[in-house]
Parts: C-alpha cells; structure tokens; sequence
C-alpha cells in the first residue's frame, strides 16, 4: 500500500549503485572539509553537497560548477561518474548526485498511479516548489492530469456522450526560478 517507504529500484540497480556512492561520496567529503559550513548528505538515493549556510554563497557557487563538471556523467572519460546511470543536479545551495530514474516526478506519477489505481478519481492536486529540481515533479503532474483528461474524453466518446468543451488546465506559477 502506500505505507512507509517503498524502494523504486531493483536490487541489481542497487548494488551498482554503492560504487557510484562511493565516488560521489569521496568527492564530496573533500568539498565539505574545504568549505567551512558546508555538509555532505546521503539522501538514500543521492548523494548531496549542501553549501546553504555558508555566507561566502558567490566563491560557493563558483566551486559548485567546478565540482558539477568533475561529475557530470556525459562530461565525456575524464568525468568521474562516466558509465554510471547518475544524473547530477546544481540547485539553490547544492550539487546532488542521483539515479536518472528516481527523482521527484517518478515518485509524484507512482503515487498519482497508485491512488488511481485503487479506483480513486483525484479532482485537485497542489504541487509546490521552489526549485530547479522541482521541474521534474511539474512535468510529472502536467502529464497526468493530460492523460487522465484523454482518458475521460475516451469513456465520453464510448458511451456516445458529446464532446465536452471544458478542458482542464495546469498551471505553472514560477516564482522566483531562474
């Protein structure tokens, strides 16, 4: 059901996964012993730098892309994470190191797709953000709610109804993303 956690990767993908963890760890511990106030998390699925409390953001931000690059799994042989199925993340005070198959919209559509399932119609759903990283949850919600009104249009259409005109929309308010 949806109680509790649920793990959205297979036990191969996870072994896999501990040797680009180690990598991304290693890397990102020495940041953390660099930048005074900075930290490193292990989110379970990502491995994170974290610089948000440290005042010298500009010098941080700057150190960030040079880490992002050392990262980047398409930065051709001499990135570290070259071969791996990670994709790397810079945010708002962050460089995240993740699965290309676990993010945010994957999550949002499981459990969109879960409740459904159990034969509940959703009419209303809030999805809030404040981050680059948040644009995937977005695109996940946009997607379902066009595929739930395809679906509507189609049981309209076999029972012989009319077509509606009323279209859903979704709308995305962007505040303060660059």
């Amino acid at each position: 059901g949806l109680h509790g956690w649920q793990c959205m990767g297979t036990e191969a993908a996870l072994s896999q996964d501990e040797d680009w963890k180690k990598i991304a760890k290693a890397l990102m511990q020495q940041y953390a012993k660099r930048v005074q106030g900075s930290v490193l998390e292990n989110k379970g699925s990502a491995i994170t730098w974290n610089y948000t409390k440290v005042s010298a953001q500009q010098i941080c931000k700057e150190i960030a892309v040079q880490l992002e690059r050392y990262l980047d799994p398409d930065g051709g042989a001499d990135s570290l994470m070259n071969g791996y199925p990670v994709r790397v993340a810079h945010g708002k005070g962050y460089v995240e190191v993740r699965r290309k198959d676990v993010d945010k919209g994957v999550a949002v559509r499981r459990v969109l797709d879960e409740i459904t399932a159990r034969h509940q119609e959703i009419d209303f759903i809030l999805c809030i953000g404040d981050d680059m990283s948040d644009e995937l949850m977005y695109d996940a919600v946009a997607k379902f709610a066009a595929d739930q009104e395809q679906k509507q249009e189609q049981k309209h259409q076999q029972q012989g109804c009319p077509k509606r005109n009323a279209r859903h929309e979704f709308k995305r308010h962007h505040h303060g993303l660059a």
